[in-house]
């Protein structure tokens, strides 16, 4: 089966990059809830200055900050349910490619989000010549990639095949 050339590859790193990507949203995102109960806290605490207070209400500005923080938390909780979903999509096509090293590119790479020199060294840091050819390893990582995202086109290429001979 033929893969349609690089569209193909380029709609299949495109849709592991975007899952790479709401990873990042995700931690921001926390982040900012976390941050925000932050701010919630300080607000609630007394005043220890004995300087004047503002004239609106703590209780005011908590509740509107609750109300936000609320809604970030529903957010959060689509985006988790969404990459969940999506997760379980990679893990079934990577049980697909026969390759150990290939699936772990991948999944080191989009799933666990480590860099690439990270990635090239929990493949191939256990070989002797590791540190002395850490770029060739580094190059070696980014072909094996390459081979992982053309063999899932090509997986995901069958299956349009055969869903369209379902209809």
């Amino acid at each position: 089966m033929a893969v349609n050339g690089n569209q193909d590859i380029q709609a299949v790193k495109d849709r592991l990059m975007d899952y790479r990507e709401r990873e990042r949203e995700i931690d921001n995102q926390i982040e900012r809830i976390e941050n925000l109960q932050v701010k919630m806290v300080s607000l609630q605490s007394p005043e220890m200055s004995g300087m004047p207070r503002p004239s609106f209400s703590t209780s005011d500005r908590i509740g509107q900050m609750l109300a936000r923080k609320d809604e970030m938390e529903r957010h959060v909780k689509k985006l988790i349910n969404y990459q969940e979903s999506e997760r379980l999509w990679i893990q079934g096509v990577l049980s697909h490619l026969k390759k150990a090293d290939e699936r772990a590119c991948i999944q080191m790479r989009y799933i666990d989000v480590e860099s690439w020199p990270a990635v090239a060294s929990m493949l191939f840091g256990n070989n002797q010549d590791f540190e002395e050819r850490k770029d060739s390893y580094l190059r070696r990582t980014t072909h094996l990639h390459g081979r992982a995202l053309q063999r899932i086109a090509e997986y995901l290429e069958t299956q349009k095949d055969y869903q369209s001979e379902l209809v």
